[in-house]
């Protein structure tokens, strides 16, 4: 639940501006959501690490992900906006056209790996 509500609110702040220039409870939700999850490598893991502004953690558990699961198209999107957090954009450009390709060859709508972090 904690996840999911740092989740919401970095999509809204990502997607709406002029917003008051208050403290986001996001990171702090997430930090607190991760003493509660397993330290094993998962996608909640690694989006609660994003989330908690852990970008370099979350980069390289999304990474571990990809090797246990190259062909998943959801772990190069989650991996593509980590990097976009990071500030590497030019990979984090690759990794979505990557996830769009697998998806496309899953069969599966794009939708997910084509949406702004």
């Amino acid at each position: 639940m904690l996840l999911q509500l740092a989740q919401g609110e970095s999509d809204v702040l990502d997607q709406v501006a002029g917003l008051p220039p208050t403290l986001p409870a996001g990171p702090e939700m997430a930090k607190e959501a991760l003493e509660f999850m397993d330290k094993e490598p998962s996608p909640q893991r690694a989006r609660a690490l994003s989330l908690s502004l852990q970008h370099s953690d979350a980069v390289l558990m999304w990474k571990e992900l990809i090797k246990q699961e190259q062909h998943s198209s959801d772990h190069w999107t989650g991996l593509a906006r980590s990097l976009e957090q990071a500030g590497d954009l030019d990979t984090a450009q690759k990794c979505h056209a990557k996830a769009v390709s697998l998806a496309n060859a899953e069969g599966d709508a794009p939708v997910a790996a084509t949406q702004a972090p």
